[in-house]
């Protein structure tokens, strides 16, 4: 008897510990529509697909701009991933799309230039779902020292949601 306890228990725990992980990955694919910062994506097109989307989801589009080069844009993706009230929150109300800026390489200077100006990297601009802009925000005020403030991003994801 005290084998198939075990075993019972045993099972149990490693179904948890797979149901933990698998709502973790759904939560990260959920939340982008873009993930990543491809120099050779078309922005234009990404966020035809991600307003089509956001509309039938109701919720707001946030795009990222930063690219591969950029430490800040890795440490915003690790806290977001890291961070289960930022991923829940940003999940809750918007997608966020990845827009590569890469000096030299691709700026997306057509796509960027319908923007305010970015002062650093990452920047955020606040889209209704229809594409509408509703909010430039420098990344480095919802920072704390060299990493991410969780209190002032669920400040921001409040101020923000639909």
């Amino acid at each position: 008897m005290h084998f198939f306890h075990k075993f019972h228990r045993d099972m149990l725990r490693l179904f948890l510990l797979v149901a933990i992980a698998g709502c973790q990955s759904q939560t990260k694919q959920a939340v982008y529509t873009v993930g990543s910062y491809n120099p050779e994506a078309e922005p234009t097109v990404d966020l035809a697909a991600t307003v089509k989307q956001a509309q039938a989801d109701h919720k707001r589009i946030i795009l990222q701009v930063g690219g591969e080069w950029c430490q800040f844009c890795h440490r915003l993706d690790a806290f977001i991933r890291e961070t289960p009230s930022v991923a829940a929150g940003l999940h809750d109300g918007f997608l966020v799309m990845k827009v590569s800026f890469t000096q030299g390489e691709n700026e997306n200077e057509e796509f960027l230039g319908q923007y305010p100006d970015v002062a650093g990297y990452p920047h955020w601009y606040v889209l209704e779902s229809d594409g509408t802009l509703l909010h430039s925000q420098d990344t480095s005020k919802i920072q704390k020292g060299n990493n991410y403030s969780e209190d002032k991003l669920l400040a921001f994801i409040d101020k923000w949601k639909p």
